[in-house]
Formats: C-alpha cells, sequence, structure tokens
C-alpha cells in the first residue's frame, strides 16, 4: 500500500514553509538581516549543536529576502569543500556569480577577483553564509582566520552591497582559535539554536509526516519513539528523526502496512544505527561472559527507563547478576565483554555505556527483555 505521497518533504535538503519551535530564531535572523538592507553590513552567528536547524532557518530567512527584496545569496558549506582554505572559500563564493578562478592566482587576489564580482551585483545586496564555521579553526584549515577577516571586512574594502555574512557553527567557542583582531571582525551578534527536547521532537515529526504521508498513515505513537530514539541514540539531531520517518515508511510499504507503527521505527532504527536487535543466531556467536554483561546491562537500562546506562552502575549489576547466577567474571573478562558487545552492535560504549533500546525492548520492555534474559541464559531478573 502506497504511504508515502511526498517523500522528499523528509530530506534533509528540504525546508518546509515554517520550522516548528524556531520561529523565534527565524524572525530575529529575518530582522537582522532586513534591517542590513538598508543600512551597514552585519555579521551574525547562528550556534547550536548539529540538527536543530541552524542551516535550514538561514535558507528559509534567505528565500523570503530573496523574494521581498534584491538580494544574492552566496552559500558555502566548509565540510564540504576538500580543504576550508581561502582561496578555495572564495573561488567557490566566486563561482556562483558565474566566476571560474585559475589556480594559478594566489588566495589574496582570489579575495580581490570575489569583491569585484560581488560589486558587479549592486544595485542588489549580497549576503554570505559560512556553514560548519568550526572547519576554520579545525585541523583542515591552514589560514581560517583570513577568511573570517576579509570576508567580514568587504564594506571597509569599499564593498558597499554586502548586507550581511552569516557564520554557522556547533560550537559557542568555535572562533577561540581566531587571532584577537580576527574575533573582533565576528562582533556579538549571536543567535542560538538549543537542542530540541521529546515534545518539540515529536512536534517536529508530525508536522513532516503530515506533507510527506497520507492522511492518518503515520502513527503519533511512531512519532513518539522516534523522538526518543533520537534524543538517546542520535544526540537530538532532528535530521536522523526525519531519516528514520522516511525509512520506516518505506519499511512499512514494502511489508504492505496501512499504516506506520511502532514496529516499522523499530526496524528503521536497527537498519540506520547499524545495531542489532538480540536474535537467536547472534546469541549463539556469545560467550556466557558476554551473555552475562548484555544481561546485566538490559537489566540495568530496564531499571534506568533509558538508554544511558553509566559504566559504574552497570558494573554492579555484571556483579551483582554473576553472584546471583553463581558465576564469576573478572574485570578483565567484562572489559573484554564489553569490547565484543561493542563491535556486536548490541551495545555502544563511549563514555557512559549506552545501551540500544531495542536490546531492552520498545513496545513492551518487560515482556521483551524478558524474552530476550531467556535467551541469554538468565530469564530470572534481580
Amino acid at each position: 500500500m502506497k504511504l508515502l505521497v511526498k517523500p522528499e518533504s523528509l530530506s534533509s535538503r528540504y525546508v518546509p514553509p515554517r520550522l516548528p519551535h524556531r520561529d523565534e530564531q527565524v524572525d530575529r535572523l529575518y530582522s537582522l538581516v532586513r534591517s542590513s538592507l538598508e543600512g551597514a553590513a552585519q555579521v551574525v552567528q547562528l550556534i547550536g549543536p548539529v540538527g536543530t536547524g541552524k542551516t535550514s532557518s538561514d535558507a528559509l530567512v534567505m528565500r523570503r529576502l530573496v523574494e521581498e527584496a534584491q538580494v544574492t545569496h552566496l552559500y558555502v558549506n566548509l565540510k564540504l569543500l576538500s580543504e576550508p582554505s581561502p582561496w578555495l572559500v572564495f573561488s567557490h563564493l566566486a563561482s556562483q556569480l558565474g566566476a571560474r578562478i585559475s589556480r594559478s592566482i594566489s588566495a589574496g587576489e582570489a579575495f580581490l577577483k570575489l569583491t569585484k564580482l560581488i560589486e558587479r551585483e549592486s544595485p542588489r545586496r549580497v549576503v554570505i553564509t559560512v556553514d560548519e564555521a568550526d572547519e576554520l579553526v579545525g585541523t583542515r584549515s591552514l589560514k581560517g582566520g583570513r577568511v573570517v577577516y576579509s570576508l567580514t571586512r568587504l564594506q571597509e574594502l569599499g564593498v558597499r552591497n554586502v548586507a550581511a555574512v552569516i557564520f554557522i557553527a556547533r560550537r559557542e567557542e568555535w572562533s577561540i582559535g581566531l587571532s584577537a583582531e580576527e574575533r573582533s571582525t565576528l562582533g556579538r551578534l549571536v543567535v542560538r539554536y538549543p537542542p530540541y527536547t521529546y515534545e518539540q521532537i515529536v512536534d517536529i515529526v508530525l508536522y513532516r509526516v503530515a506533507d510527506a504521508f497520507r492522511s492518518g498513515a503515520f502513527l503519533e505513537e511512531a512519532a513518539e519513539l522516534i523522538a526518543r530514539v533520537t534524543l538517546d541514540l542520535f544526540e537530538g539531531d532532528i535530521r536522523a528523526a526525519l531519516d528514520l520517518a522516511l525509512y520506516a515508511g518505506l519499511i512499512a510499504e514494502n511489508e504492505g502496512a496501512d499504516r506506520v507503527s511502532q514496529k516499522h521505527v523499530e526496524k528503521a532504527v536497527a537498519q540506520l544505527s547499524g545495531r542489532n536487535l538480540v536474535s537467536e543466531e547472534l546469541v549463539d556467536t556469545l560467550s556466557r561472559k558476554e551473555r552475562l554483561v548484555l544481561a546485566a546491562a538490559i537489566l540495568s537500562a530496564l531499571q534506568l527507563g533509558q538508554l544511558y546506562v553509566p559504566l559504574s552502575l552497570l558494573k554492579e549489576s555484571v556483579d551483582a547478576l554473576a553472584r546471583h547466577a553463581n558465576e564469576k567474571i573478572t574485570e578483565e573478562e567484562r572489559d573484554a565483554a564489553l569490547q565484543k558487545l561493542h563491535d556486536a552492535g548490541l551495545l555502544k560504549v563511549s563514555g557512559p555505556l549506552r545501551v540500544y533500546v531495542a536490546a531492552a525492548g520498545f513496545t513492551e520492555p518487560g515482556e521483551y527483555a524478558r524474552r530476550v534474559l531467556e535467551k541469554l541464559g538468565y530469564a530470572a531478573p534481580l
């Protein structure tokens, strides 16, 4: 049964007419850039974790300004460049104005050519967006500060039709690696993007699937599970939530289902996260020590009601389950088992232990965990 009517609506490249829970940020960015069209150029920073709507906000505002005013928008994503060198950044921006800059000229000459091209756009106003600005102070960048300094000084060089330069970064402290004079040119105009909450992710998913799926084809419980998984496994990245919604929809269609449910989201998570459900075949590959540690991790996750299990709690659970089963496991054996389970995709060890929810059960955690623990040979939880 056809469930998806507009799958492109779930693409990370698609920018919807509005961004739920980002009205404040979009309005602020629009006001800052709109006011600069008639006055001095503004330098604006959009700062927030990955997948919090920064790039989409920029695209939405620019779309509006292109329609309302004579605006030319130049955009560069530094992660998509082979290196964020000044020459490559300037030449990429120049290419959007129809020019091809020879590699035989220096970065300084490339910048001067870019300024001439921008001036040629007059009376149109130009807005420049530098996405993934963290790369300018990363290990790939040789002279990232020069990019910042040059682009923020365009008006001082006589380029009067630059309205704004926007830097999009993940970290508040991204510019610490710049020199004092380079940081100074950034100013203090910052629009911050806090991480989405569980309720906000549910709202966003429901908003996007309403456009992508036929009416009634996506259950709210599926959106709630996507929100939970997005926070626990994907650090709140809304792009991951949209990918899960799309993938769950494709799975449901292939199965001939009439609606997308939690079980389809579970399968999508298993596919997209690279982690595994606990199957009989997989259990057969685990040693007794590995089964003990996995069972303890599942019990700990159930006890906390979340995917994140502190390593200290897991150690206590392993010791308690070993005593309960009259078994012994050394610290070295426990650590080796953790590594094996991590490699198998059943647990993700990264600082505090993160246990994949499918191992503890999504829809019926108690019943599912009971069956899994039986497979592992630890039928009686503590």
